[in-house]
C-alpha cells in the first residue's frame, strides 16, 4: 500500500521527463515502466541483467569510451536516478563498473536528449502495446551536428512482465550493425534486501 501511496503522490507531483514527452501516451505504459519514470528527487532499482559486448575495434573503442559494462550472465545492477533542475542522471553501476548519462528534453514530442560526455543524441520515444522503444533519430559530438550515417543504431525497449520492470538495451554500430553492447533483465526498486532468486540467465 505504501509504494501505492507513494506512486500516487509522484503521479501528482511535476511531471517528470517522460511523463512530459510522452502526453497523453503515458497512460499506456505499464504500471512497473511508470514507476521507473516518475522520480521526483533520488531513487535507486536494482536488479540483474546480462551482457553481450562486441569483438569489432569500433565496439572496444566504444565500450572503453562510455565505460560500457563488460560481458557476463546474471551480473548485478543498480540504476540511481536523480532529478535536477536541467533534466536526470542516469547512473548506472554493473557490479562495481558505472556510467552515466544526463537525459533533457526534446522540443519535439516523444522524443528525448541524451548526453553521453561530449556526445548527445536524441531518440524518439515509440509506443506499442505497453512497450516503449528508443529510437535514435539525431546525434551531436560537441554541438556539431552527426551525419545520420554516423549515427549508432539502437534497438532498445522497457516492458512489464508480470509486474516487474524489464529492459533490453541493444546498441548497435553504424552503418555495419555489428554489435557494441546489449544488456537486458529487470529491474525493482530499492527498498529492502531482496530474496534470493534463481540465476539471470542470457540465453
Amino acid at each position: 500500500m505504501a509504494e501505492l501511496a507513494g506512486h500516487a503522490r509522484s503521479q501528482m507531483a511535476a511531471p517528470t521527463l517522460l511523463q512530459t514527452a510522452l502526453g497523453d501516451a503515458w497512460q499506456q505504459l505499464p504500471r512497473s515502466v511508470q514507476r521507473l519514470h516518475s522520480v521526483q528527487e533520488v531513487e535507486s532499482f536494482s536488479g540483474r541483467a546480462c551482457i553481450r559486448r562486441g569483438h569489432s575495434l569500433l565496439a572496444r573503442l566504444a565500450g572503453w569510451f562510455f565505460q560500457f559494462p563488460t560481458a557476463g550472465d546474471d551480473v548485478e545492477l543498480t540504476i540511481t536516478k536523480t532529478r535536477t533542475s536541467s533534466g536526470e542522471i542516469w547512473e548506472r553501476n554493473f557490479a562495481g563498473r558505472s556510467f552515466r548519462s544526463l537525459l533533457t528534453s526534446s522540443p519535439r514530442p516523444a522524443h528525448y536528449r541524451e548526453r553521453f560526455g561530449p556526445f548527445r543524441f536524441e531518440q524518439e520515444l515509440p509506443l506499442a502495446d505497453g512497450v516503449l522503444q528508443f529510437v535514435v533519430r539525431r546525434g551531436w559530438f560537441l554541438g556539431i551536428p552527426l551525419p545520420s550515417l554516423l549515427l549508432p543504431r539502437s534497438c532498445s525497449k522497457e516492458f512489464d512482465v508480470d509486474g516487474t520492470f524489464h529492459f533490453d538495451v541493444g546498441i548497435y554500430a553504424p552503418r555495419t550493425g555489428e554489435l557494441i553492447v546489449r544488456y537486458r533483465g529487470e529491474l525493482v526498486r530499492v527498498r529492502r534486501a531482496r530474496p534470493a532468486t534463481s540465476p539471470h540467465h542470457c540465453g
